[in-house]
């Protein structure tokens, strides 16, 4: 796929429209630099790993356009996505916005999946981890029904509810009661595997409801 591979407007990496870290080819992709057919064809490299990160397999078969258009409308909705690959093969991606609140620039972290064979390597935080210093975010902010998704943000930021409080009116929300985005998911879980989810799953908020909890805290390197 020929896509124009940008940086943020305050990337430490300007210099360079392609990064290696870790042995890993990374590109960052500016939605608005993307066409229609660009962005149907990167959904299409994406959506296994999106099934799988999500524990989709199983009925990926039966409902694989319907986890492609989730992920299309994903994708559309941020202003950057980042990849990850090695040796030709995308392992991981990240989507992004960029927002400016009362707390200076902010770091919308709307998904990132890691595949399954390089998870426990921390390549979820050194990614997460080089997208923050490369956007130079102040805040990170994310919505998730997962703990570890929680886990993930809490290494790179300082979570803390008033935070999320303070600036959750400049991000979209379904129907946010506190801080709880009420059937944010359209009224079922994100996760498909229900064992799998039960085990990781944020204990305050209806998952099967399609809840989601709001989360925000200053960035670690920012402090």
């Amino acid at each position: 796929m020929n896509t124009q591979i940008t940086n943020t407007p305050n990337s430490s990496t300007n210099k360079s429209k392609q990064i290696l870290i870790d042995n890993f080819d990374v590109a960052k992709l500016s939605v608005s630099s993307l066409n229609a057919k660009q962005l149907i064809e990167l959904a299409r490299e994406l959506l296994p790993l999106y099934v799988s990160g999500f524990m989709h397999e199983e009925i990926c078969h039966e409902n694989q356009q319907e986890f492609f258009e989730d992920l299309l409308n994903h994708l559309r909705a941020a202003d950057y996505i980042t990849t990850l690959s090695k040796n030709g093969k995308m392992i991981a991606f990240i989507c992004s916005q960029q927002i400016l609140t009362n707390f200076g620039p902010s770091f919308g972290l709307g998904g990132i999946i890691v595949d399954n064979n390089f998870q426990g390597q921390s390549v979820g935080y050194h990614m997460l981890n080089m997208e923050l210093l490369d956007s130079g975010a102040n805040v990170l902010a994310f919505h998730t029904q997962s703990k570890r998704m929680l886990k993930l943000g809490m290494r790179c930021a300082l979570i803390f509810d008033e935070c999320a409080r303070e600036i959750a009116k400049y991000f979209r929300h379904k129907k946010l009661d506190d801080l709880i985005d009420v059937g944010r998911y359209d009224g079922k879980p994100l996760y498909g595997n229900s064992k799998g989810l039960a085990s990781i799953a944020i204990t305050d908020i209806n998952i099967e409801r399609g809840d989601a909890r709001f989360f925000a805290g200053f960035v670690r390197k920012a402090l």
